[in-house]
């Protein structure tokens, strides 16, 4: 018995057919913008709370992963770059990422805010994870800081020595879009650092573990030090702007702004070296003899000496 044919759709039938697919595609794109436009309006410094905690879930997202890192020795040293690597694209996203009218003194300030916030909670898990992975990096940069405070005796060549270093940083901090990118990635390197080293004193048993970090966010010169980068990149952004159809007042700003960098981290690198050789601030190490505890076995074997220590951090000697 032959079977019963069966009748062709009807053209609105089709249509109905047809729309299924189409709207699963719409859906789907809507739900792309969507998703775009929360993660734009988080990672802006218009909105200074949805990017910290971004950088927050980030950050302890990153060291979750680093932690399995650590069983392939050739992976876990070089994994410390990837914290600082990070927190440079989404600073970078967070200033040029939405062409915005936000001021220079908004800017100026969400910097700030960011830069205290990173070296007192958010470096803390790169520092930790530095200190287990690689402890030579965290010996190294010990090393590197009390070498080159012992160098210089004097104020004036201490502070030419300091402004001469940290001037790098502030130069290109006024590159539009790299330097917002290399300023994150030096805040972050250079934090992280300073979190290893109170890492490490805490598991070498010395109580006062905290005392470091705390010594760093209280100097009188982390503050005029992070406001130098902050309004240099602030002055950068609004070249940024001159150069994108920004009127004349914007250039001459700009310029101003970098110009009231550069005499400001002179002024920093002069109080520095004052309260390290007559105040004695931040001279002696964050533990007593940390570099013969610091490097003994840390858990999960001892990870072999890592690329990342050939180079000294770019940012500033705390």
């Amino acid at each position: 018995m032959p079977r019963p044919s069966i009748p062709p759709l009807r053209a609105e039938n089709r249509a109905k057919t047809n729309y299924y697919p189409e709207a699963i595609v719409r859906a789907a794109g809507m739900g792309a913008r969507n998703l775009e436009s929360v993660i734009a309006e988080l990672v802006s410094v218009e909105r200074p709370a949805g990017l910290l905690a971004l950088s927050a879930a980030v950050t302890l997202g990153l060291y979750a992963l680093g932690l399995l890192m650590l069983r392939v020795p050739a992976l876990g040293g070089r994994y410390i770059s990837v914290f600082p690597a990070a927190f440079a694209v989404i600073f970078a996203l967070a200033v040029y990422g939405r062409r915005s009218s936000v001021s220079a003194l908004k800017l100026y300030l969400v910097t700030m805010l960011v830069s205290y916030v990173t070296i007192a909670a958010l470096a803390a898990p790169p520092g930790f994870y530095t200190a287990l992975a690689s402890p030579s990096t965290v010996s190294q940069f010990v090393e590197q800081v009390d070498s080159f405070r012992s160098a210089y005796t004097t104020l004036p060549s201490m502070s030419f020595a300091i402004f001469r270093h940290n001037l790098e940083i502030d130069l290109l901090s006024y590159v539009p879009i790299v330097g917002a990118a290399l300023l994150g990635f030096s805040m972050m390197d250079t934090s992280s650092l300073v979190w290893a080293v109170s890492a490490s004193s805490m598991w070498s048993g010395y109580h006062l573990w905290y005392a470091y970090v705390l010594s760093i966010l209280l100097a009188p010169d982390t503050f005029t030090e992070f406001s130098s980068y902050a309004i240099a990149m602030a002055g950068g952004f609004e070249l940024y702007m001159a150069l994108t159809g920004g009127s004349r007042r914007r250039l001459r700003l700009s310029l101003a702004l970098l110009a009231l960098s550069i005499c400001l981290l002179y002024a920093s690198a002069v109080i520095e070296s004052w309260l390290i050789l007559y105040v004695g601030l931040r001279r002696r190490r964050a533990a007593p003899d940390l570099n013969a505890k610091i490097g003994r076995r840390p858990v999960g074997g001892q990870c072999p000496r890592s690329a990342y220590t050939s180079t000294p951090s770019r940012a500033a000697t705390p």
